[in-house]
């Protein structure tokens, strides 16, 4: 009984969370000026985040 109720469980958040970590991703871009504008893109991945070189 408890065995299939954790299965029931497991269903409901399939259902109600993103099954993909593509639709968890968020990104944005970082903007600065140091007498020219430089611009990079940070993403937070799967409880990292990581960030392109400044360009």
């Amino acid at each position: 009984m408890i065995r299939s109720l954790g299965k029931l469980g497991d269903r409901l958040l399939d259902k109600l969370l993103p099954t993909t970590t593509a639709a968890a991703d968020t990104c944005w871009d970082e903007i600065k000026f140091v007498g020219y504008t430089v611009r990079r893109t940070c993403c937070i991945a799967a409880g990292y985040t990581a960030c392109t070189p400044w360009r």
